[in-house]
Formats: structure tokens, C-alpha cells, sequence
């Protein structure tokens, strides 16, 4: 969503990542446990191709529910997660 890349006299300071997932399911219950499963793979530190990122920070979550053009209820989980990393 965002990608902000500061810099100072000595050069850029890490970048800062927001990044947003969003869940839908069809009932409220069925997705909090995945919600929770998001939020536990994607928050620790990890190197990944040789990109060091810190452990995710100021995770937000928020709940909305939504009608499907036939009708049918539409439960959704928005996940937002700040990364620090270096490229």
C-alpha cells in the first residue's frame, strides 16, 4: 500500500512497508482463525531473498461485513501490517 524511503546524510534510512491483507469468509467465526494464522506467519522477523525485514509492526485489524450481489452475507477481516526492511 505504501512504500516510503527516507534519507538522511549518510544515505536512506530503511524502507517502511504498510501492507494490507484483506480476508472475507463466509461467517465472522470462521475467520478468526485465520486471521490469528495470518498474523502469526507474517509478523515475525525473516530474511527472504536476501531482503532482511524486522518483525512486522503496528498491526491493525479491523471487521466490516458485506452483501454479495446474490445476497449472501460477507464477513471480512482487514489486516494491516508495517514492515521495516532493507532492500
Amino acid at each position: 500500500m505504501s512504500d516510503r524511503r527516507d534519507q538522511h546524510m549518510t544515505g536512506f534510512h530503511p524502507a517502511v512497508t504498510r501492507v494490507q491483507i484483506d480476508l472475507w469468509t463466509a461467517t465472522f467465526a470462521a475467520s478468526l482463525p485465520l486471521r490469528d494464522a495470518i498474523i502469526a506467519a507474517l509478523v515475525p522477523a525473516a530474511t527472504i531473498d536476501g531482503v532482511r525485514f524486522q518483525r512486522g509492526q503496528g498491526v491493525s485489524v479491523r471487521a466490516d461485513r458485506d452483501t454479495a450481489a446474490d445476497g449472501t452475507d460477507l464477513y471480512r477481516q482487514i489486516i494491516d501490517i508495517v514492515f521495516t526492511h532493507n532492500r
